[in-house]
């Protein structure tokens, strides 16, 4: 099952790659900021507790949802 899914996520990522015109340094980079900005995030929210995203400054699953994606969506545009 697991090789089935691999194979699968594969040629997705294979396909969406070269319909985009293929992976190159500029959006490797813009992939590299994103997981950066990610993960800083994260440490701030739920490490900090210092995110001036909500009051609490504590993490929430709906601002990391829409902050995931407005990534994706701008990947896809």
């Amino acid at each position: 099952m697991k090789e089935i899914i691999c194979t699968i996520t594969g040629f997705c990522a294979a396909f969406l790659a070269n319909f985009f015109g293929g992976w190159d340094t500029a959006l490797e980079c813009l992939v590299v900021f994103m997981v950066v900005d990610i993960l800083t995030g994260v440490i701030v929210a739920f490490v900090f507790h210092n995110s001036p995203k909500n009051n609490n400054g504590k993490l929430e699953s709906n601002q990391f949802l829409k902050g995931l994606l407005k990534k994706i969506t701008m990947l896809l545009s």
